[in-house]
Formats: C-alpha cells, structure tokens, sequence
C-alpha cells in the first residue's frame, strides 16, 4: 500500500498542472465588457485569427445584452459571444495554449446557444477546437467540438458532438443522447478529458446549468484526435471559439473556461486505465 501511494503521488506531481487557462471574462480578471458588447481581441491574450472572413466576439455583460442570453447560474457579471453576420462572415476569437505541457488534460467551459436572424436556422452553429486545424490526412492534429442544430426551422435545439479521426466529418459522434436535443437559452457546462500523448478522448461530460440537471459522464472507446496517426503530425498550439452559419443569426455565448481543471488522483487513475486499456 506505502508502494501505491508513493507511485501516486509521483504520477499527480509530475503529470498534471494546476490549472493554466481559467476565466470567467470578468472584470476583475482583466476584461472590459458592455451591455452593446466590447470586441474580445487584444484582451488578456485572445485574439481574432488571420482567416478571411472572420469577425471578433465581444464581452458583454448579462444585463440589459443586445440579445437576450439568460444568465449562467454560474457566471458572474460578463460573458463573451460570437455572431455569425452573414455572407461567409463567421465569428472567431482565438487564444494561444501550450497543449505539451500536460500528458492528461481536461477542457471545461459553460455555452449557450441562440438564433437571432430570420429563419430558418443554418448550420453550423459553432465549434470549440484546437488550433490549428486542418484537413483529415493533414499534418494538423487537434480535436473538435461541433454544434449543429437539430431544428433548423425553429431554432429552437442543437446538438452537442465531436469530431474525431474515426468520424472526422459532420454529422459529429456524440458521447450519448444526453448531447442532443439541447434547448437554447440554457447553459450547459461541456468537459472533455483528453490524453496529449496518445490524442485520446478519455472522459465527456455535460450538464444543463440552467435547470440543475445531473452531470452525464460518457467514456468513449477509440475515440482520437483527428490525425492523431498521421506521420509528423502537428501538435496545437491554441484553441478556438468559432460561430459559423452562412446566413446571420447563430449565437454563441460562452463563460467559465478551465483549461485544465484542477487534477485529482481519480482523473489520474482514469487516464491511466485508458493507456492500459490501449
């Protein structure tokens, strides 16, 4: 037993960091928001990618914002969202984070979901990523998280999957039925635990903030990076908050990102049965 705990003490101290990315754009941590909105690049490192078409996403406050975001059980006074414009005009804001200092990683944040233009709804929605992304078969490796709508006439749902190597394009693979069907205008918190050696999806988990639903935990099998195989791959070296849609109206809010959390002995644990499940 003194053999276990020794064994695990060295794999929390040399494996995991504390966490490295946390905010709640908030202005106590540095960010400058409004009610109309403030653009979010040149703030606390975020900025807006050199990809033609991209438009900034702004910080807003939750009270009296342009349209209507509820406010997340768990945020405080400021959130940040992007908006699709419109004539290939999509919304990206993009931060850099060095994803090679972990072995073990877990990525949480909170969104909420919106339609403000005339409907129908076009998809996609948005996406979370890793950047830089790619082609399948490029050198780029990197995971995705896609929202897609699951009512394009209303508005009124969306789905939550990811895109991964063994389902590299959209429809996306989702975790569970728990990923589908999400109501806008609830915010939902999103982690996914991932292992940076292997480019393996370990854990995924959501929960809807706005009713105090239950934490879903999936574990999927085989689930990688895209290009997680390919020779000389590329690791990423940041993330990005995209809203996409070809037509104007798709919103996404989004609060409370951790990247990672703070580790315990039994993600630990977690991650080490999926390697020696491999």
């Amino acid at each position: 037993m003194r053999r276990l705990v020794v064994i695990l003490i060295c794999f929390t101290s040399t494996s995991v960091a504390s966490a490295a990315f946390v905010t709640g754009f908030e202005s106590s941590q540095g960010y400058v928001g409004s009610a109309a909105g403030i653009g979010l690049s040149g703030q606390q490192g975020w900025y807006t990618p050199d990809v033609a078409g991209s438009v900034d996403g702004y910080v807003y406050t939750y009270a009296d914002n342009p349209y209507g975001v509820p406010q997340n059980p768990y945020g405080g006074a400021q959130f940040f969202g992007g908006r699709a414009m419109g004539d290939d005009a999509y919304a990206r804001s993009q931060h850099d984070y060095n994803w090679a200092a972990e072995s073990i990683v877990r990525i949480s944040y909170d969104f909420c979901a919106k339609f403000t233009g005339t409907l129908p709804a076009v998809d996609n929605v948005g996406s979370w990523s890793m950047q830089p992304s790619g082609s399948v078969g490029g050198p780029e490796i990197y995971m995705q998280s896609l929202y897609t709508w699951a009512d394009t006439a209303g508005g009124t749902a969306i789905h939550a999957g990811y895109l991964i190597d063994e389902n590299p394009a959209a429809p996306p693979a989702f975790p569970g039925p728990e990923w589908q069907n999400l109501p806008v205008d609830h915010w939902f918190r999103q982690t996914v635990l991932v292992n940076m050696e292997y480019f393996k999806i370990i854990e995924c988990t959501i929960q809807d903030l706005t009713i105090g639903g239950p934490v879903t935990v999936a574990h999927p099998e085989n689930w990688h990076f895209i290009n997680y195989a390919v020779a000389g791959g590329t690791l990423p070296t940041g993330f990005r908050c995209f809203t996409g849609g070809t037509t104007a109206g798709n919103f996404l809010a989004w609060d409370n990102f951790s990247i990672p959390e703070p580790a315990t002995i039994a993600l630990l644990l977690i991650g080490f049965a999926a390697l020696r499940r491999r």
